[in-house]
């Protein structure tokens, strides 16, 4: 088929299934914010637990913002409005990346692919064994639909690189990509899913050449970007690491992840005031994210230790937060030990991390780059919980 019609065919196939979704989720949010509304709060008495005035609050929250859902599902590309970085490239490079190719698929299928790419960011394993099971059902539905297959390969990538190392997860992600790649070589989502296998499999110039290919392809794609920044930290390529998480906060400027990492790369290269000017726009989206779901452990987390470098003493709420709501999570324990480690306080980051890198959760050479592990290098619990990491 033409590719212009098939691009026509998608994205009337995806605004049929973003109504579908949008009533859905409009259906379901009234539901819950009903009945979390209605809770008898008196009969519960003082002992209410954190987790239900978290969602109290989430509810009310949700319950101000309902009025904008429509107008927010009809602006599909809308973002966080940001002076520090600019749209007009990203606008420039959104038409450019319209003409990239992306398969058609049923309204079925591509429903559960999007509920698949709600869970990676959140960087916990519960989240990414839901979306790998969203991209298998699309799979299931649709077996030649690449996209799922891409979403599919980077959740089995971010499970072996944080999770264990599992050689099955590497191969799952190897083989995943490259049938990814087979059905939509000229897709972008494809060539960022081989970026982050090839990383893993200790590819570094592939890796690279992938994540490139990505950006030619689809210059205004997210992923391309932030997991290409991710790969060149963990190599120890800072400047790489700065350029594109730059240019990952710049495409996507609700995401609080990007602007926070890219701090940390500046204060690596010295770049101090450029450092502190990227902290404070991640701390402002983080502020907004949280403000329409306080429940969001990795803004909670991640924030803490951007509050720290801002000077700010909400720091070790927003940690503590986040420990009660997820006390078992991988990405809560880390940064909650890197934010005591800033601190000066080894015992209580060194017993947080004892609690994930004695599974053997943690990415090693990211660890090895990182600043925030100073503190901790030459204690020998230190090294012996590092030798654990793959």
């Amino acid at each position: 088929m033409d590719p212009p019609v098939t691009a026509s065919r998608n994205r009337l196939d995806e605004l049929r299934v973003l109504r579908v979704v949008t009533k859905r989720c409009t259906q379901a949010l009234d539901r819950g914010i009903q009945a979390v509304l209605e809770i008898d709060k008196s009969s519960v008495g003082p002992k209410l637990p954190k987790q239900l005035f978290a969602l109290d609050h989430l509810a009310r929250s949700f319950q101000q913002q309902s009025q904008n859902l429509q107008r927010l599902s009809s602006q599909r590309h809308a973002r966080v409005p940001s002076s520090q970085f600019p749209r007009a490239e990203v606008e420039k490079n959104r038409v450019k990346s319209r003409h990239s190719f992306r398969p058609a698929t049923g309204p079925a299928a591509y429903e559960y692919y999007l509920r698949g790419r709600q869970h990676p960011p959140r960087m916990t394993k519960a989240e990414l064994q839901k979306s790998g099971e969203m991209f298998a059902r699309a799979i299931e539905l649709d077996a030649a639909y690449a996209p799922a297959f891409a979403g599919l390969a980077t959740v089995h990538a971010t499970m072996y690189e944080w999770f264990g190392g599992q050689a099955d997860d590497l191969l799952a992600a190897e083989r995943a990509s490259e049938r990814a790649l087979d059905l939509a070589p000229g897709m972008a989502e494809a060539h960022v899913a081989h970026g982050c296998a090839l990383a893993l499999s200790r590819r570094p110039a592939e890796a690279e050449r992938a994540f490139e290919q990505a950006i030619r392809i689809n210059p205004n794609l997210f992923d391309a970007y932030y997991y290409s920044a991710r790969t060149n930290f963990a190599r120890g390529d800072i400047a790489a690491s700065a350029a594109r998480f730059r240019k990952a906060a710049e495409v996507r400027q609700d995401d609080f992840q990007s602007p926070l990492l890219l701090s940390q790369s500046l204060r690596m290269l010295g770049r101090l005031e450029d450092a502190a000017q990227a902290n404070k726009e991640g701390i402002r989206r983080a502020e907004h994210v949280l403000a329409l779901n306080p429940l969001d452990g990795r803004a909670l987390s991640l924030g803490a230790s951007a509050l720290f470098h801002d000077g700010r003493t909400a720091q070790v709420e927003w940690s503590r937060r986040s420990l009660d709501l997820y006390p078992d999570d991988m990405s809560t324990l880390v940064n909650a030990a890197c934010l005591h480690a800033k601190l000066g306080q080894k015992e209580d980051a060194l017993e947080l991390l004892e609690r994930v890198f004695a599974r053997g959760w943690g990415k090693r050479d990211w660890v090895e780059h990182d600043p925030d592990y100073d503190i901790l290098r030459d204690d020998p619990r230190f090294l012996k919980l590092l030798a654990r990491l793959k």
